[in-house]
């Protein structure tokens, strides 16, 4: 996905507003000389980072050694984005001197499929790691007695049915990137989850 790759609305209410924030920015620049970034990145993790796909529910159950429940095919590639870089990124594109309206997507480390960033995550925490995996099936059955699941399956599942891999080579292009290696991202994520 790169900048101009369309959303993908279909009834999700994020998606929704989301084109209707961007859809709002637009039409003030145009009448406002307004200048604006937005600043995208793909699943997020980091000191925290609580409230994610690779929050504290992963990390925490890593340090347990626990299993992780994670909804659709792991096997597939998805980019993650650590918090610190997110950062990073933003602060180039709030403070340069050079055009940077409109939307970015953001440098993270090279995509992985989320089975091996379980991995990377277990063998840092120095516990097995043990993943419950949730299909459409399986969602759809508990999503009738849980209106959370239902909307998380409605809101994320596409993410995991298809590659979720993130463009960020217009960044690249323009801006010095300073990605933080997932090893690394993910050891300073275990450290601060471990005392959270």
């Amino acid at each position: 996905m790169n900048e101009n790759t369309p959303y993908l609305v279909n009834n999700r209410e994020t998606a929704k507003r989301r084109v209707l924030l961007e859809n709002l920015l637009i039409s003030t620049r145009k009448s406002h000389n307004l200048n604006f970034v937005i600043a995208r990145g793909s699943d997020m993790f980091g000191p925290g980072v609580i409230v994610s796909t690779m929050g504290s529910t992963i990390f925490r159950n890593a340090l347990a050694g626990r299993s992780s429940t994670l909804m659709g095919d792991i096997d597939l590639p998805h980019t993650y984005t650590y918090s610190k870089d997110f950062a990073y990124a933003m602060e180039q594109l709030g403070t340069s001197d050079k055009e940077t309206g409109g939307v970015w997507h953001v440098p993270s480390a090279p995509t992985l499929t989320t089975n091996q960033f379980l991995d990377l995550i277990y063998t840092q925490a120095g516990t097995l790691k043990k993943v419950r995996r949730l299909g459409k099936s399986t969602l759809n059955f508990m999503g009738i007695f849980n209106p959370q699941i239902r909307a998380a399956k409605r809101e994320k599942l596409y993410q995991f049915e298809n590659p979720f891999v993130s463009d960020h080579s217009k960044f690249s292009k323009t801006f010095t990137e300073n990605i933080t290696p997932h090893e690394i991202a993910i050891k300073e994520t275990l450290d601060w989850f471990s005392s959270y």
